[in-house]
């Protein structure tokens, strides 16, 4: 009987490990250097590259950690999103398994001790309310203080309480930001002061989500998707110098607020 030959053996395609592990060694970095980068622990990074699903506590934390350690491999946007979907879905079927722990069973609990304790706590709070009721009878009324007797403060000459209350000072509006990134995508977004050399922002931005600086200066920003961010430089909406063809990240550098002297606002 004659056998049909072999084909090749089937291949998964989209696994987010090997797409991560195949970018981390192009651009030969270790786990250890990317974790310091990302501020990222090294059992997670493994756990991505083996993709070891059950360590991730929810399924956000799973796409977070792998779109956020993708974008700073420089891995396709398209292929990324492929393989992180593929991986949610073993997600779904592996974590709820590894939640299903046996629980002890519980001893039951004598119903008529319950129901005497019950008893017990009725007739003390009944107890306590009849004294509390027979006091508030007992007690005298408290005569009214009319006009013609005033208080003992008032005859001192104390002032009301109004007039000694400091009067509100009127509240100071809060400061325009020279320079917001509109988040209405999800989007990694690296901000660095070039003044100071502080790095003011590093990681995945969510959407809707606004960041604001309100310091003038020039600011480095790196967007990993930039047609999920709305730039507004003081006040009005700014776009950076066109990107190449077929791009999706840009990085550019932008001047806000007054200007210094002898120098002029341009791009940077």
């Amino acid at each position: 009987m004659n056998e049909a030959p072999a084909g090749p053996p089937e291949t998964r395609s989209g696994a987010l490990g090997d797409l991560l592990r195949r970018a981390r060694a192009a651009r030969g970095l270790t786990r250890e250097a990317v974790a310091r980068a990302l501020a990222v622990p090294v059992p997670v990074l493994a756990a991505l590259e083996e993709e070891r699903l059950e360590v991730f506590e929810a399924l956000v934390y799973l796409k977070g950690h792998a779109a956020r350690y993708g974008a700073f491999l420089g891995c396709a946007a398209d292929e990324l999103e492929a393989a992180t979907a593929e991986a949610a879905r073993r997600y779904l079927l592996v974590r709820p398994a590894s939640r299903s722990v046996s629980r002890p069973s519980r001893p039951r609990s004598n119903r008529w001790i319950l129901l005497a304790s019950a008893a017990i706590l009725v007739l003390l709070a009944g107890g306590y309310l009849l004294t509390l009721g027979r006091r508030l009878l007992r007690s005298p009324p408290r005569p009214i203080a009319s006009a013609s007797h005033p208080s003992p403060a008032a005859a001192a000459g104390v002032p009301p309480l109004a007039a000694r209350l400091p009067r509100p000072q009127p509240l100071l509006p809060p400061p325009h930001p020279l320079l917001v990134l509109a988040v209405h995508g999800t989007s990694w977004i690296a901000v660095r002061d070039l003044g100071t050399g502080v790095s003011l922002f590093r990681g995945l931005a969510p959407p809707p989500h606004n960041l604001r600086f309100f310091h003038p200066g020039r600011y480095r920003i790196v967007l990993g998707r930039a047609r999920n961010v709305s730039i507004l430089r003081d006040g009005r909406p700014w776009s950076p110098p066109s990107p190449p063809a077929g791009a999706e990240s840009e990085r550019f550098v932008v001047t806000v607020g007054p200007p210094a002297a002898g120098s002029s606002p341009g791009h940077g």
